[in-house]
């Protein structure tokens, strides 16, 4: 067996078996409340443009803000609702709210240059909220490449509208 098809095919997901509460895949339907935060991170070997990625709306009545870490320094912005919006798709399309909690590799191996995840969602009810992460693994799908992608593009402007650069 080749180290690709090593890697690909032997992956494992572990929900939280504890939980009394614990939603079969059929019970899983899209949260139908407020989306009010998104989170997202991905380290790796090679440094990300941004990381430490936050939408969030904001309690004190400014408008929806991306904050986000960059060069090690965290910046702030005041976005549009619209980020939102956006980002609610991608969970729908992309059925994110079907994570599980954890995503490893199904077997005990040291990685050298591997990576990790995290994304979460927060809605008005906390029972519909996705909290997922993944070491070496992640779920089926684009989801987390589209709101990577979502996320750092918004940051990206945020920065070009800050500093502009000089013709």
């Amino acid at each position: 067996m080749s180290l690709l098809g090593l890697f690909t095919g032997c992956k494992s997901q572990n929900t939280d078996g504890d939980s009394p509460n614990k939603k079969t895949k059929k019970e899983i339907k899209m949260p139908q409340s407020k989306l009010l935060r998104v989170e997202y991170n991905y380290s790796g070997m090679m440094m990300e443009p941004f990381y430490n990625i936050e939408l969030y709306r904001n309690e004190e009545g400014k408008g929806p803000q991306l904050k986000f870490e960059t060069q090690r320094q965290e910046y702030s912005f005041e976005v549009s609702d619209t980020l939102f919006d956006a980002a609610r798709r991608i969970i729908e399309e992309e059925k994110m709210y079907e994570y599980g909690v954890s995503y490893e590799l199904a077997f005990d191996i040291q990685v050298l240059d591997g990576y990790a995840w995290r994304f979460y969602a927060r809605f008005e009810n906390k029972e519909e909220n996705i909290d997922s992460r993944g070491h070496q693994v992640s779920p089926d799908g684009n989801g987390l490449n589209r709101m990577r992608q979502l996320l750092y593009d918004a940051a990206e402007k945020c920065m070009e509208k800050a500093h502009p650069q000089q013709p």
